[in-house]
Parts: C-alpha cells; sequence; structure tokens
C-alpha cells in the first residue's frame, strides 16, 4: 500500500468523522443510537464499519482520481501496450567464437543465455539481434590525425582515419572462410564511444581494405559500407506491433539502453584474399581529445544487446464463473523471480473436451468472433494494495461485459521477466557468469559487456497516460510556434526518471525550428519541413549530441506524410557551423 492510497484514506475518514459529528449534533437521538461521539465512535463496530467505508471510498476517490484509467488503458492496449508493460532489464553481451570454427555464421536473434542461480532461478536474457559470427579477432585498433599511415585517402578532406587489424582465431585463414559483415560496437568509455560514434554517423569518407597501409592493391569500398544497425526492425528491443509509429519505440529504447545505438555493420563487399585484413576507416573530422584513449577495448566484435524477457506457460486458470477477473500468476512456485510481461495466446479447454483460442477484446474482431468470449489483460498498482506486477486475466464478451466460462480451464502463454531478479547479478572480474541455454555450434562462450539495466515498472499512471495518449497525435505538433518547449514536453514522457542521463539530453535542447524546404523523391521534386535543432553546448558534448540528433531524426522522419519528407539540421547554440546535417527522410527511408 502506498503513501498516495493512504492520503485517499485519511481524507475519506477524516470526511466521515467530520459529517458523523456534524449528523450527531443535529439529530442526538438517532446519533445516540449508533452511539457516536464527537469524533470517535464509541461502539468498536461501528467504528470498524466506518474505517471500512472509508476504505471502500478511498479506492473510488483513486479511481476518479486517477481518470478512469480503463479508458486509457484500453486505448493503450490497442494502439502502443509496451506503455503499459514493465520494461525488462537490458544489457550488452559478447559471444565467443572457438577454434574450431571454419568460417562464418549467423546467430540468430532470440537466442537465450542463462545466468548462475540467485534466489533460487537463473535469469535469463534473450538476444534481440543476429549476431555474425566468424572466426577473427581485431589485434590492433589505432585512430591517427594526418598524416597517418594508410593507403590513400580517399578524398584531401579526410582528417582522420581510424585502423582495424583482424586476424585469424584459428587454423583457418581470412582469404579460405567467407567473411562478408562485420558487427562493430564501440564498447570504450561513453565519451569516446559517442566521439567514434559522430565521425560514423557524420564524416565518413570512405572505407579501403588493404593488407597492410602499403598494399598497392587496396581496395575502396562506397561509404555505404558502414551503417548503424540500432533502427533496423529486427533489432528492436523489446516486442512492438506491426502497426505502431517506430519513431515512439526509437525514444523508448534509446532512453532504456543507449548502448543500442553504437552498432554498426560493416559490409566487406569483396572477397578478402588476403592472409591479414586492415581496414581504414576515414574522417574529415580532426579526431579531438579521443586520439590518444582510442585502443584494444574501444570496438568489439560479436556483440549484441539482450533482454530479460523469455517465453512461457503462466499457470493455468481454473474459469468458474465466479469472478470477473482471475489473478495471472507467471510461475507459482517462483513468485518473486517470475512476473508476467505480456499475454501472446489464451486458450480455454472446456468440461466437454473442446477448447479454443480466446481473443484479445480491444482487437478487431471478425463477425465469426462476435459471439465469443475475450480476454483482457489487467495490471495492477500498488496503490490498489497488490503485489508489484500484479496482474489478472478478465473475461469478457463482445460488449466487454464480464463473460467469463464455467467449468472450463484457460492456459496462458506468456512473455516473462524475472522481475528484479537482474538487480542482483555482480559485474565485473568475469562477472555474471552465463551460458547459452541451448548449446550453438561453434559458440565458445558468453561474457556480460554492460551491467544489467534495473527493470523498470509501467510508467501509463493517472495523469502520464492521458500526456501518453495526447502525444499520440503528434502529426499536429507545431515545431515553429513553441517547438523546443513541445519537444522536451514529449521527450520527458519517456525519461524513466532513475538517472540524469536521459533529463540532461533533454533538458540541453536549447531552439527547434523549422522552414519549407525542397527534395526530390523518385525524381520528382517535393516540399518538405527543414528542421534546425540546436543544443546548449553547457549541458551536452558534440559528440553525444550527434548520438541524440540522429535518434530524433528518426524521429521525426517517421511522422511525415505522404509525399514530404524532414531533413535535419544540428548545431551547437554558441557556434555558427554546422555540427550534424542529416539526409532529407521520408518516413524511414532517406532520401540520397
Amino acid at each position: 500500500m502506498t503513501n498516495r492510497f493512504l492520503e485517499f484514506y485519511n481524507t475519506e475518514l477524516a470526511a466521515l468523522r467530520h459529517r458523523a459529528t456534524r449528523f450527531a449534533e443535529a439529530h442526538p437521538k438517532i446519533a445516540g443510537r449508533l452511539r457516536l461521539a464527537s469524533d470517535v465512535a464509541d461502539d468498536p463496530n461501528v467504528e470498524r464499519l466506518i474505517q471500512s467505508f472509508a476504505y471502500t471510498a478511498a479506492r473510488v476517490h483513486q479511481k476518479i482520481d486517477d481518470s478512469l484509467p480503463e479508458l486509457t488503458d484500453g486505448l493503450l492496449e490497442t494502439l502502443y501496450p509496451h506503455y503499459l508493460a514493465p520494461l525488462p532489464s537490458l544489457t550488452i553481451l559478447g559471444l565467443s567464437p572457438d577454434r574450431g570454427m571454419d568460417g562464418a555464421q549467423t546467430v540468430p536473434r532470440g537466442t537465450e543465455v542463462t545466468s548462475q542461480v540467485i534466489d533460487g532461478d537463473r535469469v535469463r536474457f534473450t538476444t534481440t539481434q543476429d549476431v555474425p559470427l566468424s572466426p577473427v579477432k581485431l589485434t590492433e585498433i589505432r585512430l591517427s590525425a594526418r598524416p597517418f599511415e594508410a593507403p590513400p585517402a580517399p578524398t584531401a578532406a579526410s582528417a582522420t582515419c581510424l585502423r582495424l587489424s583482424l586476424a585469424p582465431t584459428g587454423r583457418v585463414s581470412l582469404r579460405d572462410m567467407d567473411l562478408k559483415r562485420l558487427r562493430l560496437f564501440l564498447s570504450g568509455p561513453t565519451t569516446e564511444a559517442q566521439v567514434l560514434a559522430q565521425l560514423m554517423l557524420q564524416s565518413l569518407t570512405g572505407v579501403t581494405m588493404a593488407a597492410h597501409a602499403g598494399d598497392e592493391n587496396a581496395r575502396r569500398m562506397p561509404t555505404s559500407a558502414l551503417r548503424p544497425i540500432a533502427f533496423d526492425d529486427d533489432t528492436s528491443l523489446i516486442p512492438w506491433p506491426a502497426g505502431s509509429f517506430t519513431g515512439y519505440r526509437t525514444l523508448t529504447e534509446f532512453a532504456a539502453l543507449p548502448e543500442k545505438f553504437l552498432f554498426f555493420d560493416l559490409h566487406l563487399d569483396r572477397v578478402v584474399e588476403t592472409d591479414r585484413l586492415d581496414l581504414y576507416l576515414y574522417f574529415d573530422m580532426p579526431p579531438g581529445d579521443v586520439l590518444k584513449s582510442v585502443g584494444a577495448h574501444s570496438v568489439t566484435l560479436h556483440a549484441t544487446p539482450a533482454v530479460n524477457l523469455f517465453a512461457s506457460q503462466a499457470e493455468p486458470i481454473a474459469l468458474d464463473g465466479t469472478r470477473s477477473a482471475y489473478p495471472l500468476a507467471a510461475d507459482a512456485r517462483r513468485p518473486r523471480t517470475r512476473a508476467v510481461h505480456s499475454v501472446r495466446r489464451v486458450t480455454v479447454a472446456n468440461g466437454d473436451g473442446t477448447s479454443a483460442t480466446s481473443a484479445p477484446i480491444f482487437h478487431r474482431l471478425t463477425d465469426h468472433q462476435r459471439g465469443g468470449t475475450f480476454w483482457h489483460l489487467r495490471r495492477h498498482s500498488e496503490d490498489q494494495g497488490h503485489a508489484p506486477g500484479a496482474t489478472s486475466l478478465a473475461f469478457v464478451d463482445a460488449r466487454n461485459q464480464p463473460d467469463a466460462p464455467n467449468d472450463s480451464t484457460a492456459s496462458i502463454d506468456i512473455l516473462t521477466t524475472n522481475a528484479n531478479l537482474p538487480r542482483k547479478l555482480p559485474f565485473g572480474g568475469g562477472q555474471p557468469a552465463l551460458s547459452l541455454a541451448s548449446p550453438i555450434d561453434h559458440v565458445s562462450g558468453v561474457t556480460c559487456l554492460r551491467a544489467p539495466t534495473p527493470p523498470r515498472a509501467p510508467g501509463a499512471d493517472a495523469d502520464r497516460a492521458w500526456q501518453l495518449m495526447s502525444h499520440l497525435s503528434l502529426n499536429h505538433l507545431s515545431l515553429t510556434d513553441s517547438g523546443a518547449p513541445a519537444l522536451r514536453d514529449i521527450l520527458r514522457l519517456y525519461d524513466p526518471g532513475d538517472g540524469p542521463e536521459m533529463a540532461q539530453l533533454i533538458d540541453a535542447i536549447d531552439d527547434v525550428s523549422t522552414r519549407t524546404g525542397l527534395a526530390r523523391i523518385d525524381g520528382v521534386t517535393v516540399t518538405g519541413t527543414d528542421i534546425t535543432l540546436a543544443f546548449d553546448d553547457s549541458r551536452i558534448a558534440p559528440g553525444q549530441a550527434v548520438v541524440f540528433a540522429s535518434v530524433l531524426d528518426r524521429f521525426f522522419g517517421c511522422y511525415t506524410t505522404l509525399n514530404t519528407f524532414t531533413r535535419l539540421s544540428v548545431r551547437m547554440r554558441d557556434r555558427t557551423d554546422w555540427l550534424a546535417k542529416f539526409a532529407a527522410r521520408a518516413g524511414e527511408a532517406a532520401l540520397i
């Protein structure tokens, strides 16, 4: 029970006693029979009745104060169910290829990794990206300014070069393995990683493959060979409805795990024909303060984000028609280390041996479904006296009226988290000890590269839920009149509130301005919106600003209308030159 509900209870109890006193004064004979004094009932049974009524009235008071959560919950459950679900713990994992690998392979997204036993249970992480795995390692990483020891730069403007030296880890040479793609994770300290990301996002002038710096057969590749992957649909951290706005997913994931936006794919468009390989990335921006800090720790291969989310079956529910909603438990044997994230499927087995799949009530109904039974997942807050993360499953008809079958059993497929258990995992010194849930050929080990984030409870309560609902109409947002305050208000809805990082980024937005611009789409000149974003130099570093702006670029681009575009330019408040310029974007496609 939280302090918020206690305030409602005390308010109702005080009001009842005050009114009882006034009633006793106005009607002493009736009050005397009830044995009410000025501020307390002499009869303990009457006092118990008053307190019970105050408790009931407090629940009604809270429900009204929450602005009828059934309405907002129903709409959010339909449009953006992730707002109502808890945000699981997230981390970055590294996979180790064994020395017996003879070629490249892909470890699929959805691979499960488990920890050592803690409090009688194991934390289970699921990878969120396909991982290109190959028997290679980075032997040297060096960032240098002109004059650098490298093949000729692709342009005269190239001012910085990042060299990645590769070597095989086993008996197979580079020329004998099908090496076509490398997944790069910028794994250095935060500031260094953000500067490298800034270089890769905004300053890349070319990529060269060579056996060494003086290799006359060095091969140049286009800048498109290197691309960020965090915005791809198949790298999402959390389940996301197919029809939901991806710009909101991008903001949610950036606030939850900003390290996800430090992953890049480097595509090798030609077969490696040497036993040794150096990759040279050229940039037109000076390296700045990170020149000497970049080293072997700065880039990691074979890494992936992972989420504490896995499929399981909830405890079956015996339906007897006596309740409007039935408690939903992920695992009765582990109530403290297993929690329901979301419901995937509900099957009702009837007493006559038949069974049917029950559909969620807030989804589109077909004609033959309108006469059936539907389910609705209810999430309960601690304000209502429930345990953290408590859920129940209500069975209703097509009009959302209670309609639980009798003499039936419901089997529920769910997505499950380990609740707060990831917070107890040790980190550092080779901990936590992780292993694959099911063996995968040529994967010899798993390491945790970033400490698991704390899980977060749903944030869509009371006024926040209505704010979330209102910002779904983002197409009507005017960035011209009050752009910066309006943008900051939207972004604060995604601030988890458990650290200063996101709040500092939001407060660093100094100004947003727009004007009409022109761009070509499929050979036709169309009008769109040029957006200029200014950051406060004293609140944010340039590298951090560029990474944040890359997220906002996708966010702005995803709410363009048909046959139009957005084009984002970024500067620091006290500088006249541009920090970053992004390509015109129509939805998720960049117009190059």
